[in-house]
């Protein structure tokens, strides 16, 4: 089942359209020099997260997922990069409807970094015929 969200169209009207299911956020020149929250997905349900940080220079940064079902209490990080590491890539289970990327030890001053999530459904076969 897709999701149905609101476009306007050429005569600034809403219209439903059907979403695909995949949810994205995308961030440049997020500074890591402190802990805390970057980005913050709504995944709408989707239960694949997949995470990914570059940080424009050499850094020694540690990042977090942390998770919320109501996007005010978060718990976390429930999984977390290596200490010390430059960029990150991930694929994990999602089951919170909030998800957002933190640093948990900071870059050295200054140090900026691309940031991206995005939440989409899982191809399982067996959980689609279950």
């Amino acid at each position: 089942m897709n999701d149905i969200e609101n476009v306007s169209n050429g005569e600034d009207r809403s219209v439903p359209i059907a979403n695909d299911g995949t949810y994205s956020t995308f961030e440049t020149g997020v500074a890591i020099d402190s802990t805390g929250a970057l980005v913050e997905l709504d995944t709408r349900g989707k239960d694949t997260l997949d995470v990914a940080v570059s940080a424009d220079t050499e850094s020694s940064a540690q990042f977090g997922v942390e998770a919320s079902p109501d996007g005010e209490t978060w718990v976390g990080p429930t999984v977390s990069s290596d200490a010390g590491v430059t960029e990150w890539f991930d694929t994990l289970v999602n089951g919170s409807r909030f998800v957002r990327l933190t640093v948990i030890e900071p870059a050295s001053n200054g140090t900026t970094a691309t940031t991206y999530m995005e939440a989409s459904a899982l191809l399982n076969p067996q959980k689609a015929a279950g």
